[in-house]
């Protein structure tokens, strides 16, 4: 006799929307998250308005609603996932999972917004929806509402409320209120860079602007960002690839991604004015908290951790495969042509860069595969005239010098006129890195060699020196050697001691 007995296996709505929101404190989280939304909406404009009632945000996208959500969503019977209105009353439903057009595909879901609200309202497609998680219960009417969509999210503030006892967070306060106005700040100024649809953001008190981010994405390279009212302006260089070729092997080796429909482009911004940014970031469309360890962002389709904080590169898992498999795409696209690199950044910025790669290549708190950075850089960087000279010329690496001590400039003179190049002053910060990619010590050893070949059709006693020949190439010459003689004397000294 078979006594198997079945039940069902459920999760509990409370629970669920407590174990979401450990990992989603903090205002910016839900300010990405709103953004997020809207971007999802193909929307191109979104408002946040902080009132005294409660915060109000508006986008110019459009919820899908089936028509009923007392019955099953008849949006799948046609093979898509659920309507919006069904998908926000299931709390992690992951509907938007295999979707790639859409970047909200991270498990962090509308929740966010129960830090600040008990029961927040949906405003869309000619209803409003009410949600009351405390009693897992939802209100629908029909609510006009211009085109677009609302959320309006009244303010928790009484600290004995059944929602903010059964979810067992705090109220918020006016300070609370204070900092969400701040941080909302904050996440406009650099969180719509690699958006796909938004093109303006802006963050109202009372109605009254705070600040607004207008987006110029005319050009397919060049990104101009403006903001309201300070009148700032940066323009952006958007380097762009895609590596759908280096996927191919990932879905042998991991079927589940192919499933996934991740994207394969990558977009490498660079800001080149006011001037280069000093910390990059990795975007998943939207910012994480991960440092590039470069002077640029990199946007991708990455897998990030459920907070959205960080993205994965560990675990084994396709996840980290798929990310280490974007960075080193990423990787090729920033060394495959340095000459236009240079045009762009300019040599001391060009230099920066190399230099930070190299930096990131040491063990470091950057994941291993960050390295790729370097390998690949250095790679094209020792076969192209970047390396600018004293001269206002750009060599290779290994044709320019670099002195130990600050050279004059006769004495740089007199070496150029022996075929000797002297990498240009402003390189200086970066001599190690310039070393690393073959530019070569100025030592006695080379200068000899520079001197054969300069002096070899000369015979002694047969030349006529005029004074203004000694003062200006004999006299800084003997300069350079002395200076390098006592260099020597110095590296000897120090070899015989050990």
């Amino acid at each position: 006799m078979n006594n198997q007995k079945t039940g069902s296996y459920t999760a509990n709505l409370i629970g669920n929307i407590q174990s979401h929101l450990a990992g989603l404190q903090g205002y910016d989280v839900m300010a990405l998250e709103l953004i997020q939304n809207a971007d999802d909406a193909k929307a191109e404009e979104v408002i946040f308005d902080i009132t005294d009632a409660g915060l109000y945000v508006r986008n110019s996208g459009q919820f899908t609603y089936c028509g009923d959500l007392e019955r099953f969503c008849s949006f799948t019977t046609d093979g898509n996932y659920k309507c919006d209105y069904h998908r926000i009353t299931d709390v992690g439903s992951g509907g938007k999972l295999s979707r790639s057009e859409n970047i909200g595909r991270f498990g962090i879901g509308f929740v966010s917004t129960y830090q600040v609200t008990d029961h927040p309202e949906i405003r869309s497609a000619g209803i409003k929806l009410a949600l009351y998680p405390e009693h897992g219960k939802w209100s629908i009417e029909e609510f006009e509402e211009p085109a677009g969509t609302s959320f309006f999210l009244p303010w928790a503030s009484d600290p004995e409320s059944e929602g903010r006892l059964a979810l067992g967070i705090s109220h918020i306060s006016s300070d609370h209120i204070d900092q969400l106005t701040d941080d909302f700040q904050e996440v406009l100024r650099k969180s719509l860079l690699f958006l796909r649809h938004i093109r303006k953001a802006e963050v109202r008190r009372n109605g009254k602007l705070l600040m607004a981010c207008d987006l110029d994405r005319s050009e397919e390279t060049d990104l101009i960002i403006s903001f309201r009212p300070s009148g700032t302006v940066e323009q952006w260089r958007i380097l762009r690839a895609n590596a759908e070729e280096a996927a191919q092997p990932l879905y042998a080796t991991h079927p589940r991604l192919e499933s996934l429909h991740r994207s394969t482009e990558i977009s490498i911004g660079l800001r080149v004015d006011p001037e280069p940014i000093t910390d990059g970031l990795l975007y998943a469309f939207l910012p994480t908290e991960q440092a590039t360890g470069l002077p640029l962002h990199i946007n991708a389709d990455f897998f990030p951790e459920s907070d959205r904080k960080a993205v994965i590169f560990a675990g084994h898992q396709h996840e980290q495969a798929w990310n280490e498999m974007l960075i080193e795409a990423a990787a090729t696209e920033l060394s495959r042509d340095l000459d236009n690199l240079l045009q762009i950044l300019g040599p001391v910025q060009l230099w920066s860069l190399l230099n930070r790669a190299y930096e990131i290549s040491k063990p470091t708190e950057h994941p291993i595969c960050f390295s790729r950075f370097w390998d690949r850089l250095k790679a094209s960087a020792t076969q192209a005239k970047i390396a600018e000279a004293q001269d206002g010329s750009f060599q290779r690496p290994e044709n320019v010098f670099i002195p130990r001590t600050l050279l004059n400039e006769n004495q740089a003179n007199a070496l150029l006129e022996i075929g000797g190049r002297l990498a240009a002053e402003e390189l200086r910060p970066y001599q190690t890195t310039m070393n690393q990619l073959g530019a070569p010590i100025l030592t006695l050893e080379r200068l000899v060699v520079l001197m054969e070949s300069a002096f070899s059709q000369q015979e002694a006693g047969t030349t006529k020196v005029a004074p203004e020949r000694l003062q200006h190439f004999y006299h800084p010459f003997w300069e350079i050697i002395n200076d390098l003689l006592s260099d020597a004397a110095v590296n000897r000294h120090q070899f015989s001691r050990h």
